[in-house]
């Protein structure tokens, strides 16, 4: 956090699908931060930097790219618009009947040829933050879909086959006597 008077560079860690990740916070402009990474003025006689303290992500502009926003101490937050290639995505949208509402604790499972990918349906994202609680699976230059299974956070199962990609899927959890 570097309180309130160090500086501690952002990082965007870009998965290379090799088990590896590459930092492009420099590329997308998040690195160094815009204004530079001190304030004009001081605190207490000392430099006040502009360290970032929490990050949300979504997809703010229904692009199907999720996007960043980033609250910062001594400034105001940024928002970082993905502007990468698009690529083919597919996300779902939980709607608790049975479990709760948000659908806290539903895990979504990707099942496209011999790769399974899972997701968590989270409450909380981290310190100051709460992302999106829509279910985001980026898909790169794969094909097809073969199916998702919705494990729903009180024990129902549900399953879609062959989900259309790049569209955002809303779901609704069947009622607790329904065959799922």
């Amino acid at each position: 956090m570097g309180h309130p008077y160090r500086y501690w560079p952002n990082a965007l860690l870009i998965n290379n699908g090799n088990e590896t990740f590459t930092d492009h916070a420099e590329i997308a402009g998040i690195e160094p931060p815009p204004g530079g990474i001190v304030l004009e003025e001081t605190i207490g006689g000392n430099e006040a930097a502009r360290s970032s303290r929490c990050a949300a992500t979504a997809d703010f502009d229904n692009d199907g790219r999720v996007d960043l926003i980033v609250n910062n101490f001594n400034d105001h937050p940024y928002y970082f618009r993905n502007r990468f290639p698009r690529k083919k995505y597919v996300a779902f949208k939980l709607t608790g009947t049975h479990c709760n509402r948000d659908a806290v604790g539903t895990i979504v499972k990707l099942y496209s040829g011999k790769e399974v990918m899972t997701r968590q349906v989270h409450a909380a994202g981290g310190y100051l933050s709460q992302s999106s609680q829509t279910i985001h699976f980026g898909l790169g230059d794969r094909t097809k879909i073969d199916r998702v299974e919705i494990l729903w956070h009180r024990g129902g199962r549900q399953e879609i086959l062959n989900p259309s990609m790049n569209t955002l899927h809303r779901v609704t959890e069947p009622g607790p006597n329904k065959d799922r």
